[in-house]
């Protein structure tokens, strides 16, 4: 990603509580800073993009998410799929478990895939039979042309 970019991204979203953007794998944290997506500490694991959802504890509704959206965007320029190329995201899981004894936590990581892009749309080109037509129709023109320029404009018999 161009790091131009970073101080203008925003992530919007009802359950996003922080989100925090830097220069190619120096993101190890994300909100509180006991937050951290970097797990054991090896460099690996630091990201280029990290996203808080939600608070610890399932209580008060904003920790028992169980799904969510959001809208990554920047305040000045569109943003296009090919800038996120192999691009690493880290997120913290809170309040992970089963039941009402969700005191776990889980870090999940993840690469955006290689932008490959589309194919340029196809340009038309005249199929075979039709040149074929417009070539024999030139060529009975010309026939025709060249018969009446063998015969004489005017023909006197006496």
């Amino acid at each position: 990603m161009d790091d131009s970019l970073l101080s203008g991204l925003q992530v919007v979203g009802t359950d996003v509580t922080a989100s925090k953007f830097g220069p190619a794998g120096t993101v190890d944290s994300v909100g509180s800073s006991n937050n951290n997506l970097n797990g054991n500490g090896n460099q690996q694991n630091f990201f280029d993009a990290g996203v808080e959802i939600g608070q610890e504890g399932i209580g008060g509704g904003k920790g028992d998410i169980q799904s969510t959206i959001f809208t990554l965007s920047h305040s000045s320029k569109a943003l296009t799929l090919a800038q996120f190329s192999q691009q690493n995201f880290g997120v913290r899981l809170m309040s992970v478990g089963s039941g009402t004894k969700r005191e776990g936590s889980s870090k999940l990581k993840g690469q955006a895939p290689y932008y490959t892009p589309p194919p340029p749309r196809p340009q038309k080109v005249p199929e075979s039979t039709t040149v074929a037509a417009l070539g024999l129709f030139a060529l009975g023109a010309l026939r025709i042309l060249k018969k009446k320029a063998l015969v004489p404009a005017s023909m006197t018999v006496s």
